[in-house]
């Protein structure tokens, strides 16, 4: 299993993001990549922009996929032969609700489990932790009796979007009563899990239990 956390791809500050993807895909040899909507988008305009931007740096995207409106069951054996899963940014709750009313939860796990990489892009980064309720600190729309459980594959939180959509201050609020490691990084940067271990790409904050810590070790202990 291999695990990409982005803030937010759809900028030119990724270069070392989009090396450690490319990295990670050829590791695999298969430089294709299935894309799961966070919820509709009728018109692609979400979808064709993360087709451009990957096909820059040699990377094919499925075709577009829909948990909500378009959804097409037949095509979940396509996610097992992809060379890695992009789940997009969007609203974290509502994302999760698709996930689970269609039962991809356990989908995305055991595409993990069998040695996938799943690259989520805020939001989509948020599913891979134990919970998502740190979206509520964005201000994201509550779905009233939904279960908040994520995917699980780590054991800290991410905060994505430092210092543009979240302050410090709210994160080590956040942190008193959360009893997890929080990271967290701005626009551009990233958190890459491996076999090889935790890499921090670029200014990765780390909180605990409402402070800051001196700065990110370079690999964690009982992550997975």
């Amino acid at each position: 299993m291999s695990l990409v956390f982005l803030s937010d791809q759809l900028i030119r500050d990724n270069d070392e993001t989009d090396k450690a993807i490319l990295s990670l895909l050829e590791e695999r040899d298969n430089r294709t990549i299935f894309y799961i909507s966070s919820q509709a988008d009728k018109t692609r305009y979400f979808y064709s922009r993360v087709v451009s931007y990957y096909a820059r740096i040699g990377i094919r995207v499925s075709e577009y996929f829909d948990l909500e409106n378009e959804y097409n069951a037949a095509r979940i054996d396509e996610i097992f032969q992809a060379g890695a899963v992009h789940l997009s940014g969007g609203s974290t709750f509502h994302f999760l609700q698709n996930l689970q009313r269609r039962g991809f939860l356990s989908v995305l796990q055991e595409y993990a489990a069998n040695g996938g990489i799943l690259i989520g892009v805020s939001a989509g980064a948020l599913l891979m932790t134990p919970h998502i309720e740190a979206s509520l600190v964005y201000g994201d729309p509550f779905i009233e009796g939904i279960d908040t459980r994520g995917l699980n594959l780590v054991d800290w939180e991410f905060f994505p979007h430092f210092n543009s959509l979240i302050t410090e201050e709210k994160i080590i609020a956040y942190s008193r009563q959360s009893g997890k490691r929080i990271f967290s990084c701005e626009d551009g940067d990233g958190i890459v899990v491996s076999e090889q271990g935790t890499r921090f790409i670029g200014r990765v904050r780390e909180y605990y239990k409402g402070a800051l810590m001196s700065g990110p070790c370079l690999e964690l202990e009982n992550l997975l």
